[in-house]
């Protein structure tokens, strides 16, 4: 992937287009308006998240997600809110999809930037979703809204177990301890909006301030509704960093962090290839190389430069 960026310092973007290979042609865009930025525009992510995933596409409302990390079990289990009235109770299931981590992203960065677990997510996220070029009206609007309630009805375990014998370790939370959703409000000039906030839970946000991933809004924007490639972007932004020595991640591992709706490697493999180039293509100061056995990480700079954009 390292080639595209090259192609773009040498020759610029259109040039790049005639030596790129046909079938990433599109990742020149990319990461040329990655490349292209002026400015630095940070987002923010919990470190856990580097490690864990959210499904990809929806689950029954009452199914419980589980995937394991190596030693480490991430658990996400469906909840309640309230329905039309404070005493009607709705089965929310669990978050999914790209809407899902777009919120994340938006919750999180938003804390950091605001120093305060309390987010307004009107005319605020509406904002940063028009930034990341997502359209907030219509069916986003509906999409986006949904995943909120389900990141918020939702509670996250994380076990472990340090010998066989030993008995299980586990840490439980929510993510959103509390809030008001689905708030009408009019404005002259913006026509219906929502006027909602919720508030962080406060394990939630420490660990936030304690573990954060810088990551760069215009890389969000150029990857766009890929989950994968979101997930695959926000995971490199902390591990490339975070090594000393070329360091290989075999397509087992890789299968059992990103690849739960595949249930053959060589599946999910075929699909991930493509969402990999587009995540390398969003981080151009990434080293990473195709394996047979699996992917070959190198140390590299995070995709920030300075911690103040």
């Amino acid at each position: 992937m390292g080639t595209i960026h090259q192609l773009i310092r040498q020759h610029g973007k259109d040039n790049a287009k005639l030596y790129a290979d046909l079938d990433e042609k599109h990742l020149v865009d990319i990461a040329a308006e990655v490349m292209a930025g002026e400015r630095e525009d940070l987002g923010w992510a919990y470190t856990g998240w580097a490690f864990t995933a959210l499904p990809h596409k929806r689950i029954s409302d009452d199914a419980v997600w589980q995937r394991e990390m190596g030693q480490v079990t991430l658990t996400i289990s469906p909840g309640h809110l309230p329905g039309k009235t404070r005493s009607e109770l709705v089965k929310v299931g669990v978050p999914f999809g790209a809407h899902a981590r777009l919120v994340m992203l938006y919750l999180q960065t938003q804390a950091i930037r605001t120093g305060s677990r309390e987010v307004e997510v009107g005319r605020t996220m509406n904002a940063f979703l028009e930034r990341i070029g997502v359209a907030p009206g219509g069916k986003t609007r509906q999409s986006v809204s949904e995943q909120l309630r389900r990141i918020a009805a939702s509670t996250v375990m994380f076990s472990w177990q340090q010998t066989p014998d030993s008995a299980p370790g586990f840490m439980r939370q929510t993510i959103i301890k509390g809030g008001q959703l689905g708030v009408r409000m009019t404005d002259d000039t913006q026509g219906a909006l929502w006027e909602e906030h919720i508030v962080l839970s406060e394990d939630f946000y420490d660990n936030l301030r304690k573990y954060p991933i810088p990551l760069l809004e215009q890389a969000i924007r150029a990857i766009g509704a890929s989950s994968l490639a979101l997930d695959l972007y926000v995971w490199l932004s902390y591990r490339l960093r975070s090594l000393t020595k070329p360091t290989t991640i075999s397509w087992q591992a890789l299968h059992a962090q990103h690849g739960a709706e595949y249930a053959r490697i060589r599946d999910f493999k075929r699909f991930m290839i493509p969402q990999l180039k587009l995540a390398l293509a969003a981080y151009p100061q990434a080293h990473v190389t195709l394996e047979d056995d699996g992917l070959m990480l190198y140390p590299s700079a995070p995709p920030v430069s300075k911690l103040g954009g």
